[in-house]
């Protein structure tokens, strides 16, 4: 009874609270009546980049008296009531409806969607490239592939989207249509978000200087390339430590991982802490007490922990894949190679010149600005008035 309670609860906090949507711009247009929005996903999580789309999405929907559907395989416990299951979606569709497909991962039923008739969207996230699982959980990189091969299937929906132009270019290549049009709708950033969390403080060691990371650990995230520059950090400066927040239950990478530690000296690897997931209020507390953010990642869509890291002015440094290069442009410092000696020396700099580390953060101050007020909501608008023309151009 006490479960039921609390997912009720849960249920009623997240249909009235719309906090992280309330600074976005408001439509230029009257929502026509007989049209409703059908959401699907694989996932509808929280702390995930998909699912924490989707939920902005619905809740803007929701906060203007848009009709709106969710449609998923799997769900917040408490989101029981709202999320349909994919199969019902045919059943429940009109031809003056939008269907919008948040594609990540292979999709069941996605062969069926792309037959509706109705104004079909898809908004495209990235998915992960196959080879970067196929060592660790072959099931999950098949998953990865089939998804790839689903792009063609998509060549008929009537408006395609992506995250960030590095996506874009991925789904052009994937449905071998180098010129598709493909609208940009970036993630949705509250730049209030952080001020409404209290910090929840953790024990952390007492090192002169503590560099993190957060994210989910697995393998295109390349944590253990995060061992490897701690280790040479760490022959420059030894009062000083690496934190690693985020999910840890990839088990099938944890090998790779121990034999990264097991490289290191003892010294190095006493200074190395796996945190696990973290609530808002702990990674709060973990951003004001860093010196520095690390990001090895060889495969992103977006990756909203860097903009997370200019909000909190933490000197970012990152590998330049694709889309952390579109996210950073010309802030934070980027490498191209994983020289880690020449990194770390370049860390040290930064983190031990004031001078230098201010240059660093006017920078990324800027370029969070610019996302900032590129993310108001206003593409996602766009992109609902594009589908809105399709539908009624016939009274138009």
């Amino acid at each position: 009874m006490v479960a039921n309670v609390s997912l009720a609860a849960q249920l009623e906090e997240f249909q009235s609270n719309f906090d992280s949507i309330q600074h976005l711009i408001y439509p230029w247009y009257a929502w026509p009546r007989q049209t409703t929005v059908h959401m699907v996903v694989n996932n509808v999580h929280e702390r995930d980049g998909v699912g924490n789309f989707v939920i902005a999405l619905y809740k803007l929907m929701q906060r203007h008296h848009m009709p709106c559907q969710l449609y998923a395989e799997g769900y917040e416990p408490y989101l029981a009531e709202l999320v349909h299951p994919l199969e019902c979606l045919a059943e429940n569709v009109a031809s003056t409806d939008i269907v919008i497909v948040h594609f990540s991962i292979y999709l069941p039923q996605l062969d069926k969607i792309a037959t509706l008739d109705c104004c079909k969207v898809l908004c495209f996230y990235g998915i992960t490239p196959p080879q970067f699982l196929e060592a660790f959980e072959p099931n999950l990189a098949d998953q990865c592939q089939r998804g790839y091969d689903q792009g063609p299937i998509t060549r008929n929906f009537e408006i395609r989207a992506a995250i960030s132009e590095a996506s874009a270019v991925t789904y052009r290549h994937m449905i071998d249509a180098p010129d598709a049009p493909v609208a940009i709708i970036p993630p949705i950033l509250d730049p209030r978000k952080w001020d409404a969390i209290a910090a929840t403080p953790m024990d952390l060691p007492p090192a002169t200087r503590k560099f993190l990371y957060v994210g989910r650990v697995v393998p295109h995230k390349k944590v253990e390339d995060l061992i490897r520059l701690f280790g040479e950090y760490h022959a420059l400066d030894s009062d000083s430590c690496l934190l690693i927040a985020g999910f840890n239950g990839f088990h099938a990478y944890q090998p790779a991982l121990q034999a990264a530690l097991d490289q290191q000296s003892e010294a190095v690897r006493a200074r190395i802490y796996f945190l696990g997931s973290v609530t808002d209020g702990q990674l709060k507390y973990l951003y004001q007490s860093v010196d520095a953010f690390w990001m090895m990642s060889e495969h992103e869509g977006f990756c909203i922990p860097l903009l997370e890291a200019m909000a909190f002015d933490i000197p970012v440094f990152a590998f330049a894949q694709t889309a952390v290069r579109e996210t950073l442009a010309e802030a934070g410092i980027l490498f191209y190679q994983k020289g880690m000696a020449q990194l770390a020396q370049v860390v040290h700099h930064i983190v031990s010149d004031a001078a230098a580390r201010q240059r660093l953060l006017v920078g990324q101050q800027q370029r969070y600005q610019q996302l900032t007020v590129a993310s108001d909501g206003r593409a996602i608008w766009r992109l609902l008035e594009s589908c809105i023309q399709q539908i009624y151009a016939s009274s138009i």
